[in-house]
C-alpha cells in the first residue's frame, strides 16, 4: 500500500547483530552528527515533515560506545513526524573494573 501524495513513507526494520559498534557507526554518518567534526555529538533535531518514518526493532549481541559495552541489548523504536519513541529497551551493562568485568542488568 502506498503513502497517500505529502505523506512520509514507513519503513520497517528488524535488524540483528552479533556486535554493533554505534561510535564508530555515528563517526562515519556527518547528518546524524548534525555536521559535528567527531562521533561525540549527536543532533537531536525531529523533522516536522519527514520523507520517511521508520518502525524498527535491533538487536544484538554486543553492543559497544566508545567504553560502554552492552550485552543482549534490544530495541524498539519507531519515528513520526515531529517524534521518536522508544518503546522498549533490554540490555545488560557491562562496566570494566581492574577486576575485569561485573555485569549489571538494567531495564
Amino acid at each position: 500500500m502506498k503513502p497517500a501524495v505529502g505523506s512520509p513513507t514507513p519503513s520497517v526494520m528488524d535488524l540483528t547483530f552479533p556486535t554493533l559498534d554505534l561510535k564508530s557507526l555515528i563517526a562515519q554518518k556527518p547528518e546524524i552528527r548534525g555536521g559535528a567534526p567527531s562521533g561525540d555529538s549527536v543532533s537531536l533535531h525531529i523533522d516536522e515533515k519527514p520523507g520517511e518514518t521508520v518502525d524498527a526493532r535491533i538487536a544484538a549481541k554486543r553492543l559497544y560506545y566508545g567504553t560502554v559495552e552492552m550485552a543482549d541489548f534490544a530495541i524498539h523504536a519507531s519515528s513520526a513526524p515531529s517524534r521518536i519513541s522508544g518503546r522498549r529497551a533490554v540490555f545488560h551493562r557491562r562496566r570494566r573494573t581492574d577486576r575485569g568485568h561485573r555485569d549489571r542488568r538494567m531495564r
